[in-house]
């Protein structure tokens, strides 16, 4: 059994730094004829970083990944140093549509009966009892 773990921040649009680890947990014991030391589960863990650097290729893009880990705490096996080299390529993704700005609500200042002024949605303001409408050209509104 093998779990690994990946966490990793981009620092530009293409190129990301990130941390890295896996656990190797053999689960049965060894067996077959070349058995001469019986059950033998072995275990190791290991930590280490990644760098990863994304080519854009038209429609597909390229992902270059290094990954380097270090074991410790091994059981039953060798500990040490491991570097993986990955290349895929796949679809790109859409490009982002151009952000549109959320559309603006327009608000009048009302004046209550105290002189109190109030900002509130147009609807509100045409029915509030307690607030008479004020001009808002006096606001600096046109």
């Amino acid at each position: 059994m093998s779990e690994s773990m990946s966490l990793s921040r981009f620092l530009t649009k293409q190129l990301q730094i990130g941390l890295v680890g896996y656990l190797y947990n053999q689960a049965t014991c060894d067996g077959g004829s070349g058995d001469q030391v019986g059950c033998f589960q072995s275990r190791v863990p290991s930590v280490g970083g990644q760098l990863g650097y994304t080519i854009p290729m038209g429609a597909l893009e390229g992902n270059v990944n290094v990954r380097a880990y270090k074991e410790f705490a091994a059981a039953n096996r060798r500990e040490g140093w491991n570097v993986w080299l990955t290349y895929t390529i796949s679809p790109a993704d859409a490009a982002p549509a151009q952000p549109t700005a959320p559309p603006r609500r327009r608000h009048e200042i009302a004046r209550s009966h105290r002189g109190d002024v109030c900002p509130m949605p147009r609807a509100l303001a045409l029915i509030a009892a307690s607030c008479s409408r004020f001009d808002a050209a006096a606001s600096g509104r046109a």
